[in-house]
């Protein structure tokens, strides 16, 4: 099946497509996104710019902890591992920084588009509010194959996104390192990234149009 991503009734404008008939659409509510994922019966996916084309259903890596315990450092040292490994980003410039070591890009990597996004304090900027799309949302329509991002364990909401059956996410759990364990941190680090890096060996292996 392919999947149409049009915009909220709040943002639709007399080009976006309207839902007609639920017998034949299956709406998946993402909360409190700006797109909505609409299943349609002829395979194709059409996104909200009227592009039509054969995609994969994203699927998701998240790397889960607490405040401070070195989500950002580790996807950093993922993207390295990726690009030590053949990966090339899709910015000339590379890696797109947002705040401080927080950054987002999509590399090639044995053949698909993997997404890193490593702003996970925020709900709104992983899967959006009423004014914004969000990374989720933002990456399926560039046909992302896998995203891997940060997810802050003390929120809510991007966790129920994360468990929608279409994405078949997997999650890495990451806990802080106490202060008597600090100058383990670098290589605790450097092997959860690995450990992430396996995991997305393993969804690659098993990927297959839904």
């Amino acid at each position: 099946m392919g999947w149409l991503l049009i915009k909220s009734p709040m943002e639709r404008d007399v080009n976006t497509p309207s839902i007609i008939s639920r017998s034949h659409l299956q709406v998946i509510q993402i909360e409190r996104m700006s797109l909505s994922c609409v299943r349609v019966d002829d395979g194709r996916d059409k996104d909200c710019r009227g592009e039509i084309k054969e995609r994969y259903f994203m699927k998701i890596i998240v790397l889960a902890g607490p405040n401070s315990c070195g989500k950002t450092t580790i996807l950093n040292n993922v993207y390295d591992v990726l690009l030590a490994q053949g990966a090339v980003s899709a910015e000339p410039a590379g890696k797109k920084q947002i705040v401080g070591k927080d950054f987002s890009d999509i590399v090639t990597w044995k053949g698909k588009k993997i997404a890193i996004f490593t702003m996970g304090d925020y709900s709104y900027k992983l899967i959006g509010n009423r004014t914004s799309v969000g990374a989720v949302a933002d990456y399926a329509i560039q046909n992302c194959d896998i995203m891997i991002c940060a997810c802050n364990t003390r929120l809510i909401k991007p966790f129920k996104v994360f468990k929608q059956a279409q994405y078949n996410t997997t999650r890495v759990d990451k806990i802080r390192i106490t202060e008597k364990n600090r100058l383990l941190r670098p290589k605790v680090d450097m092997d959860k990234a690995q450990t992430i890096v396996g995991e997305l060996e393993m969804v690659l292996k098993n990927l297959i149009i839904t």
